[in-house]
C-alpha cells in the first residue's frame, strides 16, 4: 500500500499558527524550533500511521496522537489519508464535542 497523504484540516493549521504567534511574542526561536518540531514528527506519519496511539477520550481505533514535546497533535487514519485534526496543549481538556460524525461514518471536525 502506498503511503497515505497528509491533509491539514484547518483547524489544525489554526492551532499551529495560534501556537506559534502565542510563543512568537517572548520567544520567537523556540517558536520556530517547536514548529520544526511538530513538522518532522508529522512526516513519519504516512509511513507509520498507527504510530500514535488512540485517542484516550475518543476511544475509535482511527482517531489518533502524537505526544510532541507539550502537545498532542491529533489525527484521523483514512484509507488513503492521515487528516490532522487538532494540535492542544497536553494540559488543555480535549473538547471532543468538536468532533461530530459525517455522512461517511467517520469522525470529522465540525467546521470542515
Amino acid at each position: 500500500m502506498a503511503p497515505r497523504k497528509i491533509i491539514w484540516t484547518p483547524q489544525c493549521l489554526s492551532n499551529l499558527e495560534q501556537i506559534a504567534e502565542y510563543i512568537a511574542q517572548d520567544a520567537p526561536l523556540t517558536a520556530s524550533k517547536l514548529v520544526e518540531h511538530f513538522l518532522q514528527s508529522i512526516e513519519r506519519l504516512p509511513l507509520f500511521p498507527y504510530m500514535g496511539r488512540v485517542v484516550p477520550e475518543i476511544g475509535k481505533s482511527n482517531i489518533r496522537e502524537l505526544i510532541s514535546k507539550n502537545y498532542r497533535i491529533l489525527y484521523e487514519v483514512k484509507e488513503f489519508s492521515l487528516d490532522l485534526l487538532g494540535i492542544v496543549h497536553s494540559r488543555q481538556q480535549l473538547d471532543t464535542s468538536k468532533f461530530i460524525k459525517s455522512d461517511q461514518g467517520d469522525l470529522s471536525q465540525g467546521d470542515r
